[in-house]
């Protein structure tokens, strides 16, 4: 895809789904790999061709994790800002270090870095959104990833175009390529002649994704069917309508079978819960939990599936603990969803083998 029209789409993008109004102020997340250095650029053109006035800013997280090749991407950002004449923010943390601390993966760790990273820089520059480089393909490798986990319809839908930062952020997570495949980049970088960065990490076979990515989705396209990718995008694009209708569903049964309300405990009209579809009742029994304070990772399919037999049948057991301190009582009127705060107890009624995220 050549320059003019790769813009063209990245505008038309940009409109449609009010990813940016006119003089937006917007942190970039620049790895210097070639799909976030396509991105500030493309950004940084349609700004200047259009008169948007979008004021970039351009950020990079330098994890430390690859030696001098890590510094040498934080000095080609550097580098890259400079020349288009942008502000950059440059920070270094040690993920390792802090991956051990605290006894968790790295995975989950930079993900939490990266958080609090671009949660600084848009309060220091007084941005209201962060423009990451998801495209197309990176959906297609996430839905995969995520049904061979066992996930639910909401983790079939992918990736978002915006979502917030955190769950209680004004700051919007945007991603504007996220329907552009990895060539339509290849190809602007080079109709634009755009050096960037090769991260050798992403060629190692010891990532799921990685794997996913050079071994599964080729072998996939080459037996089954060569059109994979599209029809992987269309089930994403069809989980996130069904996902979005669910959830005002169930917020809306929510509300209506919500008895009782505290910060720290909801109850909840048994007859009324036991009375809905079953995928309705276990988005009300997600939303209740969510409500007081359960992190959402944390409520498994199993979980949710038990909380639903007991519902049905008056002679389940009566009390259930979840993780975060949840617990759940049932009595023949009504649920009562409380948490303890002070001491949370990280049980479960099973085991954590399945994801309904």
């Amino acid at each position: 895809m050549n320059s003019p029209d790769f813009l063209e789409r990245l505008r038309s993008r940009i409109q449609r789904d009010g990813l940016l109004t006119p003089g937006a102020n917007v942190v970039v997340g620049v790895s210097g790999g070639a799909d976030s250095t396509a991105l500030l650029h493309a950004l940084h053109q349609v700004s200047r061709d259009e008169n948007t006035g979008y004021r970039l800013h351009v950020a990079h997280l330098n994890h430390q994790l690859r030696g001098a090749e890590s510094d040498d991407d934080a000095a080609f950002v550097s580098a890259l800002a400079d020349s288009l004449q942008l502000p950059c923010t440059i920070e270094t943390c040690d993920l390792r270090a802090e991956s051990e601390s605290q006894h968790s993966s790295l995975e989950d760790i930079a993900r939490r870095a990266r958080l609090r990273f671009f949660d600084d820089v848009c309060k220091s520059t007084g941005a209201n959104c962060v423009a990451l480089a998801h495209h197309a393909d990176d959906q297609v490798e996430t839905v995969l990833h995520r049904f061979m986990r066992g996930t639910g319809i909401r983790g079939l839908s992918g990736m978002s175009v915006m979502r917030p930062l955190s769950k209680s952020s004004q700051i919007q997570i945007i991603r504007p390529l996220l329907e552009f495949s990895r060539q339509d980049i290849v190809e602007y970088i080079e109709s634009v002649g755009l050096s960037y960065r090769h991260d050798s990490s992403n060629t190692s076979r010891d990532h799921t994704r990685n794997r996913i990515r050079h071994d599964l989705l080729p072998q996939l396209e080459a037996s089954f069917n060569p059109q994979v990718r599209e029809a992987i995008m269309r089930l994403a694009q069809q989980s996130r309508w069904t996902n979005e209708y669910l959830r005002d569903t169930s917020q809306s049964e929510l509300k209506a079978a919500i008895l009782e309300q505290t910060p720290s405990s909801v109850a909840l009209d048994r007859k009324h819960v036991a009375a809905l579809p079953m995928i309705i009742q276990t988005g009300v029994l997600r939303l209740a939990v969510e409500a007081i304070g359960m992190r959402e990772r944390r409520l498994t399919f199993r979980h949710v599936a038990d909380l639903a037999e007991a519902i049905a049948s008056p002679d389940a057991r009566n009390r259930f603990s979840l993780p975060d301190g949840v617990d759940v009582r049932f009595d023949r009127n009504r649920i009562t969803l409380s948490r303890d705060t002070r001491n949370p107890k990280d049980t479960k009624t099973a085991v954590q083998s399945e994801s309904i995220s």
